[in-house]
């Protein structure tokens, strides 16, 4: 049996390597909209929203669908409804893991809903458009250590079990 726990940590990583990755894309917040010269589509991810790291990623398109590569892109993110200061991240092509998207990873530090700003200027010209998101506290289950245990517990439980049958067998204990 203790040979097998190599194996069995494996299979978790990898059940839980999707939870892992980081990605462009998730919950469309705004979809192709007209903004200045340009069409912007706006994603958010993790969905839902929790407080801590918020992926912000940008598509931004010509009129003709075209992909506009170099612009400058900003992020705004400020608590609605109550105190807190506004935060202003740069998004980049680095920071995208696909390189069509301008890309920020934006800290919202607590929980609650939040206005998210966009604003681009290119050779065309300007253009911003924004929109709320709620961020809640992220539960035990949202972290991939959570997420591990969560999925070995019962494994521990199971081998603690046959490991202590084994031991009271061995002893020739009935019980």
């Amino acid at each position: 049996m203790t040979k097998a726990w190599p194996c069995l940590l494996a299979i978790a990583i990898l059940l839980l390597s999707p939870l892992l990755a980081e990605a462009n894309g998730g919950t469309i917040q705004v979809a192709s909209h007209p903004t200045g010269p340009y069409l912007l589509t706006v994603f958010t991810s993790p969905n839902p929203i929790r407080v801590g790291t918020v992926d912000v990623s940008v598509l931004m398109q010509e009129a003709g669908g075209e992909t506009v590569e170099n612009a400058l892109v900003r992020v705004t993110a400020r608590p609605v409804d109550r105190e807190g200061e506004e935060t202003i991240y740069e998004a980049t092509h680095d920071m995208a893991t696909n390189k069509l998207y301008y890309a920020a990873h934006a800290e919202l530090p607590e929980a609650g809903q939040w206005l998210i700003s966009v604003h681009v200027a290119g050779d065309r010209g300007e253009g911003a458009v924004e929109f709320q998101v709620e961020a809640t506290q992220a539960g035990l289950l949202d972290s991939p250590l959570g997420l591990v245990g969560l999925l070995t517990a019962p494994l521990l439980l199971i081998a603690g079990g046959w490991a202590l049958a084994k031991r009271r067998a061995a002893r020739g204990d009935p019980s």
